[in-house]
């Protein structure tokens, strides 16, 4: 028996070709799988050609900080995410290199995105609108050049795109009247629902809020899986809080965040409530807030409400080490302002979130300017290989610099992304408060088109409405990334406007 026959090919018969295996290949998909797929491999390919003009990364001053706190022995916090810089220390030991947890995050995007697809598909969104829409975030530089971006921000928000996308395709089976059928599939979500749940809590540390909301309108308007939802929300909550409060720090001796960086968002309610009334704090409280700060610099901080880096970060005078001594007493003064003066600490908070529910940005004199990272990074990394810098002789320094595949490819992309910079174009493509209610406006109107159940806009719109929440809470400044899940999610639903009804082919 000759080779050919005995891999089922006639002897003589010539082996197909290229085409005609990847035309045997289509075929053995499943016909629902094949536009989701299709999407995966078209995103990927499109940012394959944003992460070699970013190669290894586009990085910010978080990225070069990620990097110095896991190679510097004794120097590794929790400040930002612990898992994060986990894989960004397993990837430098490995290979040398932060290029792959890039392409990673290159991958999960593009997979989640052909998932979102085919989560709009069972709600009868047509692919010719969702998969061009898929396509563009990849093509659009501000999504685009986003995904290849060294931040904790962007698995986040590929978490956040695989939630939306699960609980889509749990609507879709209560809308159709198969929640209750169970199966595979079924599972498969499920499980995707608890990792994206899962990954929210470990890649970004006030994350929480947004969780609870999720989780919440799942358990109260998916009926059927309502034990399972609030099993997997429950475990998805307390596995970063138990890693955050204790492991971290007992098993693997990663220092918790100083006082200053916990606190901080009480610190600056302190500023804009002392900015607003003066009078509402006595001799002592005063006396306190000046031996952190002079008491000029809690003021001028508390005029620029958009942000809490006007005090905490460069204010003028501003005493870390004096902030962590006092911080108990802080923070007991947080709590009198809370008491008496609600409002002072409610309009801080909603002046910090402004990024969150706002179309346009706020005065830039005030701190309320878009913050969007630029591409190029300072030849000395922000500082941290200057002279005496924390990674002046780190042979990891190199792998923050740029080595694209082509310099004229990189000088392209910045380009293109310094284009989309325009200020004319910032509420459109890097403040996500239009996209949320964009996609709210898309789900209320497919519901009445299809005269289904409201549950189909907090449902659809919960991962958005979690995240405009949870940043309501707590926030620090107006960072584009901290939206830009909605800038993911909010165009993704427009589809459903032109979504079949139950009575079309």
């Amino acid at each position: 028996m000759t080779g050919d026959t005995m891999l089922g090919r006639p002897a003589g018969t010539a082996r197909p070709g290229l085409r005609e295996r990847a035309v045997a290949g289509h075929r053995r998909v499943r016909p629902s799988r094949r536009m989701p797929l299709a999407v995966a491999a078209v995103c990927q390919a499109v940012w394959l050609v944003w992460w070699l003009a970013a190669y290894p990364a586009f990085v910010s001053y978080d990225s070069v900080m990620y990097v110095w706190q896991v190679t510097d022995p004794g120097y590794w916090t929790a400040d930002h995410s612990a898992f994060y810089d986990a894989v960004i220390l397993w990837s430098l030991k490995l290979t040398d290199s932060v290029a792959p947890v890039v392409l990673l995050q290159t991958v999960g995007m593009s997979l989640g995105l052909g998932y979102a697809v085919s989560a709009l598909s069972k709600l009868g969104a047509r692919a010719r609108w969702s998969a061009p829409v898929a396509v563009g975030l990849a093509v659009l530089p501000p999504t685009g050049t986003f995904v290849v971006f060294l931040w904790k921000d962007v698995p986040f928000t590929v978490c956040a795109v695989f939630l939306f996308a699960a609980g889509l395709r749990l609507l879709a089976r209560r809308l159709d009247g198969t929640l209750g059928q169970g199966g595979r599939a079924l599972r498969f979500d499920l499980a995707v629902l608890f990792l994206a749940m899962l990954g929210l809590g470990l890649f970004r540390n006030n994350s929480y809020g947004l969780m609870l909301v999720v989780g919440a309108v799942l358990l109260v308007l998916i009926p059927v899986v309502r034990r399972w939802t609030a099993l997997l929300t429950a475990v998805a909550l307390a596995v970063p809080l138990f890693l955050n409060l204790w492991a971290y720090s007992a098993v693997w001796g990663i220092h918790r965040p100083p006082a200053y960086m916990l606190y901080s968002l009480n610190y600056a309610d302190l500023a804009v409530a002392y900015h607003r009334d003066p009078a509402a704090f006595d001799a002592g409280d005063k006396a306190l807030l000046a031996s952190v700060a002079p008491l000029t610099t809690w003021d001028t901080a508390g005029d620029q409400c958009f942000s809490s880096d006007p005090l905490t970060n460069w204010g003028e005078g501003w005493d870390r080490r004096q902030s962590a001594v006092h911080s108990d007493e802080l923070v007991s003064l947080w709590v009198k302002v809370v008491k008496h003066h609600p409002d002072y600490v409610i309009g801080a908070r909603l002046c910090r979130s402004h990024i969150a529910w706002a179309v346009w940005a706020g005065p830039a004199s005030r701190a309320g300017d878009t913050v969007v990272q630029n591409l190029q990074a300072s030849p000395d990394l922000f500082g941290f290989t200057a002279p005496g810098g924390d990674l002046e002789h780190s042979r990891y320094a190199d792998t923050l610099r740029p080595h694209p595949a082509s310099q004229s490819l990189r000088k392209a992309a910045v380009w293109l992304h310094d284009a989309f910079r325009a200020p004319q174009l910032d509420w459109l493509f890097w403040r996500g408060a239009v996209w949320c209610y964009a996609g709210y406006a898309a789900l209320a109107v497919y519901a009445r088109r299809r005269r289904t159940t409201l549950a189909v806009v907090p449902v659809g719109g919960a991962v958005l409405i979690g995240l405009q929440l949870n940043l309501m809470v707590a926030n620090a400044a107006p960072h584009f990334r901290y939206m830009a899940v909605a800038l993911f999610v909010g165009p993704l639903l427009l589809p459903l406007l032109g979504a079949r009804s139950p009575g079309d082919d």
